[in-house]
């Protein structure tokens, strides 16, 4: 929590930097793909520093880094967790969509750090067709990767997705 991954922390300082203008109190912000939460713990930082409170949504499908995310932020009030994955009573596993997920609320930002990239392209349309439904008229998506392929990445260095890679 205190010294975030260098690759991860610069990443996330830009979308931060690119957000906070765009937040007031009360705002209804998404973290769609939180992951272990470490993007909503750096922009918590900035929002807590500035006196700014809203109300946090955190989705993910991953229960195994859900866990964390929930063990490091689940104390506060501001946080809610929603998993973005359900099962049907024969056991098939299928995506819930953002607009369920928010129960119809409009959100004023939706951020999405080092995930949109992992979407595969014939289920990314429909996701951003998600996101537009479920932003207030005025509201935002903001989105980062510090987690893709790139000569600036130093040698020897590791991303946070290289594992899946590997594997497919």
């Amino acid at each position: 929590i205190k010294r975030p991954a260098d690759w991860h922390k610069i990443s996330v300082e830009k979308l931060i930097d690119i957000a906070i203008p765009n937040i007031k109190d009360g705002a209804l912000i998404v973290d769609y793909g939180c992951g272990t939460g470490g993007s909503t713990i750096e922009l918590l930082k900035t929002l807590d520093m500035r006196g700014l409170e809203v109300e946090l949504i955190l989705i993910d499908p991953l229960v195994s880094w859900f866990s964390k995310a929930r063990k490091i932020l689940g104390e506060r009030d501001n946080v809610h967790f929603e998993l973005s994955v359900k099962t049907d009573s024969s056991g098939k596993k299928s995506f819930r969509r953002l607009e369920e997920m928010l129960s119809e609320r409009k959100a004023d930002l939706i951020i999405s750090s080092s995930t949109l990239h992992l979407i595969p392209a014939n289920k990314i349309g429909d996701l951003m067709i998600q996101f537009a439904n479920s932003l207030c008229e005025d509201g935002i998506l903001i989105w980062d990767s510090g987690d893709i392929e790139s000569d600036l990445r130093p040698e020897n260095s590791a991303l946070l997705h290289d594992p899946f890679r590997q594997v497919r």
